[in-house]
């Protein structure tokens, strides 16, 4: 996964040779599919936890998709550049930290 900041989008649109009507609708475009894909992301998550776990945080499993939602709107309001989930570790992640 990586995260591009937004110095370097800036970037990568200023020397695309777009107007600035076509990097509008790019930045819409791109920011449509990210939210999308954190939706599916984060519903995917809560999804793989067993029901013990979901009652313990209060969600029912019928429940998901409107909790997601509820979350990414609330979010899009406080900080909407941080990552709603936090990228799944590989099982050697620990090693990269580790060197």
């Amino acid at each position: 996964m990586f995260y591009l900041k937004k110095s370097q989008f800036q970037r990568v649109n200023s020397t695309s040779g777009g107007t600035p009507a076509r990097t509008g609708i790019l930045r819409k475009i791109i920011a449509a599919l990210v939210k999308s894909w954190q939706r599916r992301r984060t519903i995917m998550v809560l999804d793989s936890l067993n029901d013990q776990l979901l009652a313990d945080i209060g969600i029912r499993r019928a429940e998901i998709p409107q909790v997601v939602d509820a979350m990414l709107q609330h979010r899009a309001k406080i900080a909407p550049s941080q990552p709603l989930v936090a990228p799944l570790e590989t099982p050697r992640d620990h090693l990269r930290q580790a060197a």
